[in-house]
């Protein structure tokens, strides 16, 4: 999987903001912990970067119920979580979320190999319907769902926004 197909999965399994604001804190604590040990030369230090690891996965079973990206590739996990970062503090994170965090990116990106671990969380990452075609609210209905609705994994003849 490349970083390209990576990034959307990412962003959608960060949709609360308060999970995204865990991450935020834990990004602070991890690489103030990486600095502490490189100019310090004290290891003690690299107890934050475990304790920012357990924040930010601990984010994901508490308040986004989902599993963390880490899981799927560590390096492009902690990657994406920089970016994550940088794009909030520089004020592009919403369209970056408007863009793939709903979902509006699937029949224009490369889907995880099938069978693979980020398959699966792919297809168990929500997506919603959009807000005309569901009264109002937008709805969300995970990918299986949506496959099994489709007669099987790979039909796009539909469109879950033609409905």
């Amino acid at each position: 999987m490349t970083f390209r197909a990576f990034w959307p999965l990412y962003l959608q399994a960060h949709n609360h903001p308060a999970t995204r604001a865990v991450h935020y804190g834990a990004t602070v604590i991890g690489v103030g912990s990486a600095l502490a040990t490189a100019i310090s030369w004290q290891p003690l230090f690299l107890l934050g970067i475990g304790l920012a690891y357990g924040l930010a996965i601990g984010a994901h079973t508490v308040i986004e119920r989902n599993q963390s990206m880490v899981r799927v590739n560590p390096v492009w996990g902690a990657m994406a979580d920089l970016r994550m970062f940088w794009l909030a503090l520089t004020g592009g994170l919403q369209a970056e979320i408007a863009r793939y965090g709903r979902g509006d990116w699937d029949d224009q990106q490369e889907i995880p190999e099938r069978g693979s671990r980020a398959f699966r969380l792919w297809q168990e990452q929500p997506i919603y319907r959009s807000e005309r075609q569901s009264g109002g609210r937008a709805q969300p209905e995970s990918r299986q769902e949506r496959s099994d609705a489709q007669g099987g994994p790979g039909d796009r003849s539909r469109s879950i926004f033609t409905d």
